[in-house]
């Protein structure tokens, strides 16, 4: 195991990638840009909680259903998926997706307050947002699976860490398309 997190080792890996996500999404600042951030998203948690949905250890937050209600309350159409599925063979890969998928949750808080401010809720349009925050233990949770698992002998730490990689590039070609 190395001397660093595998929390601190997965957030310098992904750092750039992660602020590159981020200047993609922007905030949403009215209506319209909200629709596209849902869509975005649902897009991209579709292409990866299923790969994440069979992990004991962890059970992904399902997100997916919850998106296709909200896209339904603001009237927005399915895109079709523009990226192939990803494959997650093993533990360490998923656990790499997993902080992805996970981490979102940190930075749902402030987009959920941000979605309030345009009349949206738990009840319309924000569904998946406010599920993402009602467990405020959840992070710190994940963390010590995360953690934990660094011990293990099967962990492979470089294949968290490319995993990680590559789902925040495929949520930016998904952000970007």
């Amino acid at each position: 195991m190395s001397t660093n997190s595998l929390r601190a080792a997965l957030r310098e890996h992904t750092a750039e990638i992660h602020a590159r996500l981020d200047a993609a999404i922007g905030p949403f600042h009215d209506v319209e840009s909200y629709r596209s951030f849902v869509l975005n998203n649902y897009l991209f948690r579709s292409l990866v909680e299923p790969e994440c949905d069979a992990v004991a250890a962890w059970p992904v937050l399902p997100l997916v259903a919850a998106m296709q209600a909200d896209m339904d309350d603001l009237k927005i159409a399915s895109a079709p998926q523009p990226l192939a599925p990803i494959t997650l063979p093993d533990w360490s890969t998923k656990l790499g997706a997993l902080y992805v998928l996970e981490g979102s949750g940190v930075g749902a808080r402030l987009l959920f307050r941000r979605a309030q401010t345009l009349g949206l809720s738990a009840e319309f349009g924000a569904r998946h947002l406010a599920i993402q925050v009602e467990d405020m233990h959840r992070w710190p949770a994940f963390l010590a699976i995360l953690e934990a698992a660094d011990t293990e002998p099967a962990f492979d730490r470089s294949a968290a860490l490319a995993s990680a990689q590559v789902l925040f590039e495929r949520a930016l070609e998904i952000y970007r398309s």
